[in-house]
């Protein structure tokens, strides 16, 4: 009888158990960082053909992003959005900074379109694709230049945020949206360019307002082999009614 009951309570622990594992693929997804759920997300709503929503992502993904990895993952993903949509000149950029940290990259030729495929070739094959690493690391980094941010050895840190101002127009009319602000951040921190990565169309000021407040903000600079340099980041301004 005791065994019965043991047997019984087994079964009914082991089922308990496996209805759980069931669950375990939507607890890995929450454990998901950042950056791994945009680009998820992107990768969605490329394979829905929602191009520029997918490139909106990737571009936040990139606000985010930290390692080569993640930096990797995302230049590749943009440049495929931005060749779906049309735009082979920022697809081919993309493949330019891809190449910097990963010259070595490659792709399964069938799972992509043809067009993408000559171009990703077309750029891999250049001879200064697979040289710029080794030529920047063969240099000696100065304080003040430029480097990409996905080559810093330590990227550069938000101390000082100042919050845009909500534009009259978009309020009367009740707007919402969020751009992606690229900010260039010299050595010593600050922002000394802007420039839009992803804006918001029509009369509502949200664009200028974004950079306007960007524009102040301030960063313990990008370091590089001990240096202070100049990057770009991407930021992300969201205006959203409270």
């Amino acid at each position: 009888m005791n065994t019965s009951r043991h047997t019984f309570s087994l079964i009914i622990f082991l089922s308990i158990y496996l209805i759980s594992a069931e669950t375990l693929p939507s607890q890995e997804t929450s454990g998901q960082s950042k950056v791994e759920k945009l680009i998820q997300e992107g990768k969605d709503l490329y394979e829905n053909g929602e191009y520029k929503e997918a490139i909106i992502r990737f571009l936040e993904g990139l606000t985010e992003a930290q390692s080569n990895r993640e930096f990797s993952e995302i230049y590749f993903n943009l440049s495929l959005g931005y060749y779906a949509d049309g735009q082979a000149a920022k697809a081919k950029n993309y493949l330019q900074k891809l190449f910097e940290i990963q010259p070595d990259k490659a792709i399964d030729e069938r799972y992509f379109p043809t067009g993408f495929v000559r171009i990703f070739n077309q750029e891999k094959s250049k001879p200064e694709a697979g040289m710029k690493t080794e030529k920047k690391a063969s240099q000696t980094v100065k304080e003040g230049d430029l480097i990409s941010i996905s080559l810093a050895d330590t990227p550069p840190v938000l101390v000082k945020k100042v919050s845009p101002t909500y534009p009259p127009v978009a309020l009367r009319t009740r707007a919402e949206g969020k751009v992606i602000v690229n900010a260039l951040i010299s050595e010593t921190g600050d922002v000394i360019k802007t420039e839009i990565l992803q804006g918001i169309k029509g009369p509502y000021g949200f664009n200028r307002a974004a950079q306007k407040a960007v524009e102040q903000w301030k960063f313990r600079p990008a370091i590089k082999e001990g240096k202070k340099v100049k990057v770009w980041k991407p930021v992300t301004i969201v205006f959203k009614k409270e």
